[in-house]
């Protein structure tokens, strides 16, 4: 988490620091797609001075509205939880009949109704390249 108090650590913060392991997935998936930044909000915006909190927050249509993906650990319940999917053996194994020279997969939710009653409604844990 950035405070004001070590504002001025952020550019060389990441050589001592060991991310959460929600953090530690983001940059691991934005390494496979081939992209090379990450902006993972509590590490970018000082948590602790509510006016440039505030600063960033009524710039945030900008910020969001830049992004080539953006990340959400909807699953999650704490930065300690790892994205699905991102590490081997970490989303169980789907099973996908071949039926001639098509891959049958099984429909998923839609993103709203995956959404709805997860920690996602009340906390956003959202990180974007």
């Amino acid at each position: 988490m950035l405070l004001l108090a070590t504002f001025g650590d952020a550019p060389k913060a990441l050589g001592r620091f060991y991310p959460a392991p929600t953090v530690q997935n983001a940059i691991q998936l934005v390494r496979l797609i081939g992209e090379r930044y990450l902006l993972v909000g509590n590490l970018c915006i000082p948590q602790d001075d509510n006016k440039l909190t505030a600063f960033y927050v009524n710039r945030m249509d900008y910020i969001y509205s830049q992004p080539i993906i953006t990340i959400v650990a909807a699953s999650s319940t704490s930065v300690m939880d790892r994205l699905p999917g991102v590490s081997p053996g970490s989303r169980a194994p789907q099973y996908t009949p071949k039926l001639g020279a098509m891959r049958l997969v099984r429909e998923t939710y839609e993103l709203v109704t995956q959404l709805r009653g997860s920690v996602y409604e009340s906390r956003v844990w959202t990180f974007q390249e």
